[in-house]
């Protein structure tokens, strides 16, 4: 990942958010075969794990949020509301490579396992636009006239 390449770049944000997408296709193009590939879903949770953690990290350690507060205080309260869904992200992203590294490929395993990636990836979507808004939302506004 690229650390600063977040501050104020949203080219750095939208190319972490596609490298999370990719991954996230991939586990579901693997979760899709049949026979499900087990062993590939967990090493790609894991992948999925080490960037979407880094990704965390570029946002709430490295500044990308706290830049956003201070050019747009009033965006506090989502902010906040998105580094607890991190906590969550982080939370499901654990139960799901344990539960994918104690696959045993069954087609039981391949249902529940595709209906926890399903869920989560549609989570993790509606929170990526969310931050897609919220960064244009901070670096996008109007000063409004008399320049």
């Amino acid at each position: 990942m690229h650390g600063n390449q977040l501050h104020h770049d949203p080219q750095g944000m939208q190319h972490e958010h596609q490298l999370l997408r990719k991954v996230v296709q991939e586990i579901g193009t693997a979760l899709a075969e049949r026979p499900s590939r087990d062993s590939l879903v967990a090493d790609l949770l894991e992948d999925l794990c080490g960037h979407m953690l880094a990704h965390f990290d570029h946002e709430e350690s490295d500044g990308h949020f706290s830049e956003i507060v201070q050019k747009a205080p009033w965006l506090t309260d989502r902010v906040d509301n998105l580094r607890v869904e991190h906590d969550r992200f982080r939370e499901r992203l654990d139960a799901m490579s344990r539960f994918a590294q104690e696959g045993d490929g069954s087609e039981a395993w391949r249902c529940e396992m595709e209906d926890q990636f399903c869920e989560f990836t549609r989570v993790f979507l509606i929170h990526e636009e969310a931050e897609n808004r919220l960064f244009q939302e901070a670096f996008s506004q109007d000063i409004g006239t008399g320049d």
